[in-house]
């Protein structure tokens, strides 16, 4: 089991994979100005997906554009970091 924190106030619990979790998650963002945090049934984290207020720039990162989630010019989450 996992439990997907959005940092708004709403949690999440999946009780597939990890992979699945972070779809999920990917469904829910929102534009919260916060991480997303992908923890395990014990509160460990094991996954993030980081906040930038910045938007995203492909000559700034190796992300690609698939791997982030864009906000237009308020913001970006990056891609996965496993932790």
């Amino acid at each position: 089991m996992y439990i997907i924190n959005y940092k708004n106030g709403i949690t999440e619990e999946c009780e597939g994979t990890l992979e699945q979790a972070k779809k999920i998650a990917d469904d829910g963002a929102a534009y919260t100005q916060s991480d997303i945090v992908i923890a395990n049934k014990d509160g460990e984290e094991v996954a993030i997906r980081r906040w930038y207020g910045v938007p995203y720039d492909p000559d700034a990162t190796d992300e690609t554009e698939d791997d982030v989630i864009q906000f237009g010019t308020f913001g970006h989450y990056s891609g996965w970091f496993d932790c």
